[in-house]
């Protein structure tokens, strides 16, 4: 199985296949419990969910085949060791990837369970799950939820908690939280400079186009969060994850061109961006078909 799962989607990333047949074989592995084709599912449907993130509706699709996907083996594991079910070594790890990657597709439950965590006391939430509980109140519970990640971020008392929280805060769906966390990560005092990219890259991920308008309006100011170097730089790629198009490489291309932006760097970020771009152009008309069948038949 795990032999053709990664085949079955290789061939498809190099346009030698259909992503619709690497897509049925990731669904006839629902349930599949053996933790090398749980990690190698995961892997593929989260790279493909990816690349789509801008594209809404076939993201959703996605998201949906996502859920049909993994339910089972949620339904079975939940977030705790179940009394009497023996744990293998390797189910702590299924148990985290598979409760991120259902939260990622929007899952109800997992929704709210971890806002039920995370509104228990933050503090009792184990360590494999804080960074989902953060980003899931982040995402779903607003302002209030802002803010009380903002404080777990400002007085937590361990390293690792700073930091989920800090990519928490850019996974809001608010494009004004969005660019509050922007401007913030970024005044020079309320993140340390080596830490401002977790917060940026968060962002990025939850408002591609946020992120960029804010780059190209905010260029000049980043030399006094990044001082000494053109550090920043590298933010044109971290900034543009999801970009996946000819019209956004050009774009990015003309940027970075009127101000002297060229390295190493942009380059390798134009180069993805072309990439993705060529890659959806190729799949994007059979995976709109794909999907929209896949919708009717799972209505039936």
């Amino acid at each position: 199985r795990l032999g053709h799962l990664s085949d079955a989607f290789a061939m498809a990333g190099a346009g030698l296949s259909d992503l619709g047949t690497a897509l049925d074989l990731a669904k006839a592995c629902k349930g599949d419990v053996a933790y090398p084709v749980v990690m190698e599912l995961a892997d593929n449907l989260a790279s493909v969910c990816k690349r789509y993130r801008n594209d809404k509706d076939i993201y959703k699709g996605l998201q949906r085949i996502v859920r049909e996907t993994f339910a089972p083996l949620y339904e079975s594991m939940g977030w705790e060791a179940k009394e009497g079910r023996e744990e293998q070594v390797s189910d702590a790890t299924i148990r985290q990837v598979v409760i991120g990657l259902m939260a990622m597709a929007e899952h109800e439950p997992v929704i709210e369970e971890a806002k039920r965590r995370f509104w228990s006391g933050w503090d009792k939430i184990s360590p494999s799950f804080l960074g989902v509980c953060l980003s899931t109140v982040v995402k779903y519970e607003g302002e209030k939820g802002y803010a009380e990640v903002k404080k777990i971020f400002q007085t937590a008392p361990e390293a690792v908690q700073r930091t989920r929280a800090l990519v928490a805060l850019g996974a809001s769906k608010d494009p004004k939280l969005q660019l509050a966390t922007l401007q913030w990560a970024t005044d020079g005092k309320s993140v340390r400079a080596q830490d401002v990219g977790y917060a940026l890259a968060s962002v990025a991920r939850a408002g591609s186009d946020v992120a960029w308008d804010w780059l190209q309006k905010n260029l000049d100011s980043l030399d006094k969060t990044f001082p000494g170097g053109k550090a920043h730089i590298s933010l044109i790629g971290n900034l543009t994850p999801s970009f996946n198009t000819v019209d956004h490489a050009e774009k990015v291309k003309a940027f970075i061109q009127a101000n002297k932006l060229e390295s190493r760097a942009t380059t390798r970020a134009l180069e993805r961006m072309h990439t993705l771009a060529h890659q959806r152009a190729r799949e994007m008309k059979a995976l709109e078909a794909y999907l929209k069948a896949a919708a009717s038949a799972s209505k039936l």
